[in-house]
């Protein structure tokens, strides 16, 4: 259920993360980027689409995703809007959710990288950097 997540919760908890990072680091501004895994991604997903203004993008690994239509994401999709790395394992027990979420997100044409892992479940590589570089670079050079 989308219900599960509540973004305004998320956002919450979020804009207190950026605060404390902002106090420990004077430096630190824009942009700002989410990333999750598992019920964190969808979490994520949950708080970008709710609020795409305030964040440059993010990366969701094997997310526990809800999967609502082509419309639901359109808010996504302006030009200028968040960038989203979409990742999962073949073998995770939400891979055809997270297909489904791909070609969602396509027909709503946000702006996405999916990438497709045939060798892994539900579970966060130990190879993470590696895996990820290409398309965190993607991800970063925004705009």
């Amino acid at each position: 259920s989308l219900e599960y997540y509540d973004p305004q919760a998320g956002v919450r908890r979020v804009d207190e993360a950026i605060d404390f990072a902002r106090k420990q680091y004077p430096k630190l501004r824009s942009p700002t980027y989410l990333a999750g895994f598992s019920q964190g991604g969808g979490m994520v997903l949950r708080i970008v689409q709710h609020v795409p203004d305030r964040f440059s993008g993010a990366l969701v690994i094997g997310s526990l995703c809800q999967t609502p239509g082509d419309e639901h994401w359109k808010p996504l999709s302006p030009p200028g809007g968040p960038r989203l790395v979409v990742a999962c394992g073949k073998l995770d027990p939400h891979y055809q959710r997270h297909v489904a979420l791909c070609e969602q997100l396509a027909k709503a044409n946000v702006s996405m990288k999916q990438l497709t892992w045939d060798e892994l479940g539900h579970e966060y590589p130990n190879d993470f950097a590696l895996r990820l570089s290409s398309s965190a670079n993607w991800l970063f050079n925004t705009k």
